[in-house]
């Protein structure tokens, strides 16, 4: 986006000083370097029509979360649960940051219960949210090491192997193998 922005800027200044030096190169060959009033105000109004910004309110108002197929919700930010196939969560994992995103971290019980209800409106029971540990005995941690910043209850918590966060109406805790859908954040 911004290097669009900067060629568009280079291209406006670039016509712009083509103008400029066209009209005092023609008053050169003429040998006069007064303009007319007419052609002051064409002048004029070509430089401002060229630098002038252009629709840049439509350029930005393009959501970069619903360009990537993302939906916007005020709880849970910018979110895609990818339904083309359940995986295992190494491979959710991947297919989240294929566009740049990231398994959703749920952040809160307001956020857990965002993703109950997603869950209900899209008929799906089960999908891979941020959430692993090494051990039973480890704490959970999200995607770059820190704590999670909400656990709430997490079933199956107890199981041996069950070291990734899952969701199925709440916080659980499965094996690595289990296939379910992804749950996308950017």
């Amino acid at each position: 986006m911004i290097s669009t922005v900067a060629t568009t800027t280079n291209n406006r200044i670039l016509l712009s000083s083509l103008m400029v030096g066209a009209a005092l190169g023609r008053h050169y060959v003429t040998g006069s370097y007064t303009f007319s009033e007419g052609e002051l105000a064409l002048l004029t109004t070509g430089v401002l029509v060229l630098n002038f910004p252009g629709n840049k309110q439509a350029e930005d108002s393009i959501d970069p979360c619903i360009a990537k197929g993302y939906a916007r919700s005020p709880i849970l930010g910018c979110y895609r649960l990818i339904k083309d196939a359940k995986l295992i969560q190494p491979e959710a994992k991947q297919r989240c940051a294929q566009d740049g995103g990231r398994l959703l971290l749920v952040n809160s019980a307001e956020e857990s219960q965002e993703v109950l209800s997603l869950l209900g409106r899209e008929g799906v029971d089960y999908v891979w949210i941020q959430g692993s540990r090494s051990s039973l005995s480890a704490p959970w941690l999200a995607d770059d090491g820190t704590p999670l910043p909400y656990t709430g209850t997490i079933d199956n918590n107890n199981v041996p192997d069950s070291f990734k966060m899952a969701f199925y109406q709440r916080l659980y805790a499965y094996p690595a193998l289990g296939q379910y859908y992804p749950l996308c954040e950017i």
